[in-house]
């Protein structure tokens, strides 16, 4: 199963084999709101113009692969149940 994030705007995006993905984290960098998805297959970090954009995509994520948090808040890292 395949997971799609797509731009509006531009129409572009990325589809992710939900089964490959390891670790997901929410992140903030230098004002840039990111998704930091690491997979079997390589690292994607996809920007957001919001935060709230940003939230949406990760809780998607989360409910289609049942994605525990394992760490504390402040870090937001997260790991697939297998």
């Amino acid at each position: 199963m395949f997971v799609r994030l797509v731009d509006k705007k531009s129409k572009q995006g990325v589809a992710i084999n939900i089964n490959t993905i390891l670790y997901v984290s929410e992140r903030k960098e230098e004002n840039r709101n990111f998704l930091c998805i690491e997979t079997i297959k390589g690292v994607y970090k996809i920007y957001f113009e919001s935060e709230e954009a940003r939230s949406k995509a990760f809780e998607a994520l989360i409910r289609k692969k049942g994605i525990l948090n394992l760490e504390g808040v402040e870090q937001s890292f997260f790991r697939s149940i297998k």
